[in-house]
C-alpha cells in the first residue's frame, strides 16, 4: 500500500516517515522540534511528499532542506556522509560537511548553481 495521498487527500504527518528502514526509524525517533525544520506536523506539504518519495526509493537520495539546507536522507545515501551519519540528520549540510576540507563558501556555490550566493 502506497504512503501517497489519494487526489484531494493530504499526506498526514505519522505517514511520512512510515516504513522499517533504519532512516525511517532514526526520522521517527528524531525530536524534530529541536531542529530548523520544527515538529513534523508543521512541515509543508511539499517536504512531506518529497521526504516520502526519498525515504521510498532504494537509490540514494538527500533534500538539502530550506535556506539553512537541512539534511534528510534514505538509507541508500547513508555511505556518503560516511562516519557524519547518523549525526547529519537533521543538521544544516554547511555545518556537516565544513570540516571535510570544502570550504563552506564552496558548498554554498554548489548549492547556488556555481552562481555567488546572494548577499
Amino acid at each position: 500500500m502506497s504512503n501517497f495521498p489519494r487526489e484531494g487527500e493530504h499526506l498526514a504527518p505519522q505517514g511520512i516517515l512510515a516504513g522499517d528502514s533504519e532512516m525511517a526509524h532514526r526520522m521517527r525517533a528524531l525530536d524534530w522540534s529541536k531542529t530548523p525544520l520544527g515538529p513534523v506536523e508543521s512541515w509543508p506539504e511539499s517536504l512531506r511528499v518529497a521526504l516520502t518519495i526519498c525515504l521510498g526509493s532504494r537509490l540514494p537520495v538527500v533534500l538539502y532542506w530550506g535556506p539553512e539546507y537541512i539534511l534528510l536522507y534514505n538509507d541508500a545515501w547513508i555511505p556518503i556522509p560516511g562516519a557524519k551519519h547518523p549525526g547529519a540528520l537533521g543538521r544544516s549540510a554547511r555545518e556537516v560537511f565544513a570540516t571535510s576540507g570544502t570550504s563552506s563558501n564552496a558548498i554554498q556555490l554548489s548549492f547556488e548553481g556555481g552562481k555567488e550566493p546572494h548577499a
